[in-house]
């Protein structure tokens, strides 16, 4: 439910460090427990690389690891 916020504060800390302007991973965990009618669609749409998984069932990891070897190249 504090999703933007905890992007928010991600980002201010990345900025913080010195890491503001790398490429970044959007990674978005838990989707097996979305209720009903919730979508990622919004997030996965406002970060150019974003992925959306579920580590409890690897849900979406295929599109985690082609994600990650893109961006390595």
């Amino acid at each position: 439910p504090q999703a933007d916020q905890q992007i928010a504060t991600v980002n201010q800390v990345l900025e913080e460090i010195g890491a503001g302007g790398k490429s970044t991973l959007m990674v978005f965990n838990k989707i097996d427990r979305l209720v009903s009618g919730e979508t990622m669609e919004q997030f996965l749409n406002a970060h150019e690389h974003a992925v959306a998984v579920s580590a409890r069932n690897r849900q979406g990891f295929e599109a985690l690891l082609a994600a990650v070897g893109s961006l390595m190249r």
